[in-house]
């Protein structure tokens, strides 16, 4: 009911408007050439005659030769129709000026205003009003089709952003299931060892847990958060690995005021313990090493292979958990973060640049 009650009332005020433009053009002519003589009562008797010629022409140039030829791009077209109107709009003036010839003037030329009786001015009057309606029509059209591109544009933006949201919800879905049974194989070995520390390790995990269900749940997290996150990881790995690892982790530079998407680092240092240092024998070494400058990230993470495990290791490094931070990374730092996974002849080493902001 309210969608037919708005198009009825547009169909009214475009009726009103034109309404309103033919009645200036009217008193226009009116008033340009009665004002020769002074003759506006015989003036305007004329001008009533020539407008209906000239409103035709209008509409015949901007509903028609304009949409159907001009717009399309057929020009040739466009043109030779012009001229037929064009000459048909001259033969219908013809026929008015001799009508008003012998009704107005009474066949006396005398009795002609001077202003109406060239019919090349005329006709340029007339044309000048054509004019001036095709230009309205193109600039209206002109802004329809720039609202209609905007709109497009909104929509796809839109689109594109529901699209990344949607993604990047699945991302992370699968991948704390992924970080969750990697957290809790490491408790179970500990049990299954009787170890002291398992307590302890409970504990971490339940901070790690809060973290991950509650506290990522938001579009970006404190730096410092986000590094007290892994500092609880790297601990919960160290405490399973015991001596057997050779681990130097260290953060430099301040973390104050910086924010970064969750869970985003985490993966390239646990892929080091499940991929690498889980293959070693004696434990390996890890080099995890965290800098920030102003509001770069450099992340450098680089631990040594499993004996004889080269090539099967560097495969499993694109498992779940790596693939789907590169897919988070492209999306959330898509131009404002640099990714190398370099493989030497007795490490692997990651290193990670990311630009990050300094409101959430």
């Amino acid at each position: 009911m309210n969608i037919a009650f708005e198009a009825l009332f547009l169909k009214k005020y475009l009726v009103v408007r034109h309404l309103l433009f033919w009645s200036l053009v009217l008193l226009f002519y009116t008033l340009f050439y009665g004002h020769v003589r002074g003759e506006y009562y015989k003036t305007f008797f004329y001008v009533c005659l020539l407008l209906p010629v000239t409103i035709l022409t209008t509409y015949l140039a901007i509903y028609i030769l304009l949409p159907r030829y001009l717009l399309t791009g057929k020009y040739g077209y466009f043109f030779l129709f012009f001229a037929y109107t064009f000459l048909f709009s001259v033969w219908l003036e013809s026929i008015i000026f001799l009508v008003a010839f012998i009704t107005i003037a009474q066949n006396k030329v005398a009795n002609l205003n001077p202003a109406t009786f060239d019919i090349f001015f005329l006709i340029v009057s007339m044309y000048l009003v054509v004019f001036l309606a095709t230009a309205i029509k193109l600039l209206q059209h002109a802004y329809q089709v720039r609202g209609a591109h905007q709109q497009l544009l909104t929509n796809h933006l839109e689109a594109q952003l529901k699209l990344k949201e949607a993604e990047l919800a699945l991302l992370k879905a699968q991948f704390h299931p992924h970080f969750l049974f990697n957290t809790l194989n490491n408790l179970y070995g500990l049990t299954l060892e009787k170890s002291d520390q398992a307590p302890e390790v409970v504990l971490k995990i339940a901070d790690l847990l809060d973290y991950m269900l509650y506290k990522c749940n938001v579009p970006k997290v404190a730096l410092a958060q986000e590094i007290s996150h892994i500092e609880n990881f790297v601990a919960l790995e160290k405490l399973r690995y015991t001596h057997r690892l050779q681990l130097y982790f260290a953060v430099n530079g301040c973390t104050q005021d910086k924010f970064i998407a969750p869970m985003l680092i985490l993966p390239f240092i646990e892929n080091s313990f499940k991929h690498g240092l889980s293959k070693e024998i004696g434990g390996g070494k890890l080099h995890i090493e965290l800098s920030i400058e102003g509001n770069l990230l450099n992340l450098r993470v680089e631990n040594t292979k499993g004996s004889g495990q080269e090539h099967r290791q560097y495969e499993a490094r694109e498992g779940i958990g790596l693939q789907n931070v590169k897919k988070r990374l492209a999306l959330l730092y898509e131009d404002k973060h640099h990714l190398q996974v370099i493989e030497k002849e007795k490490t692997y080493l990651v290193q990670l640049a990311i630009q990050l902001e300094e409101h959430p």
